[in-house]
């Protein structure tokens, strides 16, 4: 390892960066408290870039996050479903200044860069890194479920809520565990700037509430340090463990029933102590664990977390994808098509036989908004019976109709051919290719 001075040795942005961020920006995000858009920023000339960077290069060197761009302004929108009435069925979405989130992301490539130069974010630690995705950890739980299947064994897990995971990061407590890393102090310095005297304040329509003082947890438009501060949670010898951000499963595989619930409620009885020293709250009630089996088996007992018990379920949503007991995908195959259906009807005022827009727009819409709701993380689940993919086939069959205004006789494949549209199955195979050679680049 470096020597400490090393360490500490401030690492200079530089002009293409601040490019290159500016680049990856989304181009519809709407603007902080500053009014800047991103569209703004992609605008910038050469001498603003170069200012950027030394100004981002200053507050490095001091250790300091601008006070304006501190504050965020909340928007609230209502859970689909869910009483209007009630505050705790309100999604808050955090709009940050442009600024903010510029120099946020050189705050964090920094951070990083260190961590994982001295492998302090474990690998089963798949949130916020760079070639890791939703799908490769959804692929590593559902390999190991599948194996088991085939070596005869059960697989039992435990999808864990944490309680409001960016709202109640401890600050003292992370600023201790990066101490402990030897975190280089001009990055520490500057977290310390960004995550203290935040304010916020409630935006309702036009009516803006006064600004609130943050004393706890990350802003959820913000990726600094809320990975870091849950991956060193406690592991046992007979468990695995999958981390996205704050979506934390334990599993484990085996023959005996008995030997997997014993092994998880270890697992449980030592995450709870930690839970504690760290102020992390679980909620046992909206925690779900699931028996993956193909036999018939007689359902274990519930597992127990601070002595609430866990109940097992016939399946769970799971990173957006919904598994079911024995992996054969009808639950989520379902859910999903049930889903683009109701988008369908909420597109049918610009999607419909009678439509003023071109095909060609209608087609974008298509492969832009409604085929990868039904398609996403195929390449875990593109295996499934055929029975399961004619039914998307069959959507996909009738919004090319609607878009074509084809009459009864003309057949779906030369529908596809004249759109040059793939099949279901030939589009899922063209995206599991994909995902799967760029496997090699998410370092294990």
């Amino acid at each position: 390892m470096e020597d400490f001075a090393t360490q500490n040795m401030l690492a200079y942005i530089k002009p293409t960066e601040i490019k290159n961020n500016i680049k990856a920006l989304q181009h519809r995000k709407s603007p902080g408290a500053d009014l800047i858009t991103n569209q703004m920023l992609k605008k910038l000339p050469n001498k603003a870039i170069t200012f950027l960077t030394n100004l981002f290069n200053g507050l490095l060197n001091i250790g300091y996050f601008p006070l304006s761009w501190k504050k965020a302004i909340i928007i609230v929108l209502n859970k689909p479903g869910k009483d209007k009435s009630n505050p705790e069925n309100y999604r808050p979405i955090c709009l940050l200044t442009a600024f903010s989130k510029l120099f946020e992301k050189c705050i964090q490539s920094r951070l990083l860069d260190y961590l994982n130069s001295i492998e302090a974010i474990p690998k089963f630690q798949f949130g916020f890194k760079s070639h890791h995705s939703t799908t490769q950890q959804q692929l590593r739980l559902t390999e190991t479920i599948n194996n088991g299947f085939e070596n005869k064994n059960h697989t039992g897990a435990v999808f864990l809520d944490i309680a409001k995971a960016f709202d109640r990061v401890w600050h003292d407590g992370l600023f201790y565990k990066l101490k402990c890393v030897n975190m280089p102090r001009y990055i520490l310095h500057t977290l310390k700037s960004f995550l203290s005297d935040r304010r916020f304040a409630v935006r309702i329509n036009e009516a803006q509430s006064s600004c609130r003082p943050i004393q706890t947890g990350v802003l959820q438009g913000s990726k600094l340090g809320h990975d870091f501060y849950i991956s060193d949670i406690p592991l046992t010898r007979d468990t695995n463990i999958a981390l996205f951000a704050d979506d934390t499963t334990i599993y484990c595989n085996s023959s005996d029933t008995q030997i997997i619930t014993t092994a998880l409620q270890k697992h449980l009885n030592k995450i709870s102590p930690w839970c504690q020293k760290w102020k992390i709250i679980i909620n046992p009630s909206k925690s779900q664990a699931v028996f993956f089996s193909l036999r018939r088996t007689q359902t274990p007992q519930p597992v127990k977390f601070d002595n609430e018990s866990i109940d097992w379920k016939p399946s769970v949503k799971y990173l957006g994808v919904i598994l079911d007991k024995k992996l054969n995908w009808r639950p989520h195959i379902s859910a999903k098509l049930q889903q683009a259906y109701q988008r369908l009807g909420v597109l049918f005022p610009i999607i419909n036989r009678k439509s003023t827009i071109s095909k060609k727009c209608s087609l974008i819409i298509y492969k832009q908004v409604l085929r990868p709701l039904i398609l996403y993380a195929c390449p875990i689940w593109g295996s499934c019976a055929n029975s399961h993919l004619n039914k998307i086939q069959i959507y996909q069959n009738k919004i090319l109709r609607i878009i074509t205004d084809a009459p009864w006789f003309v057949r779906n494949k030369a529908i596809h051919k004249d759109l040059n549209i793939p099949t279901i199955n030939e589009h899922i195979n063209h995206l599991s290719n994909i995902f799967f050679h760029s496997l090699k680049y998410s370092n294990g």
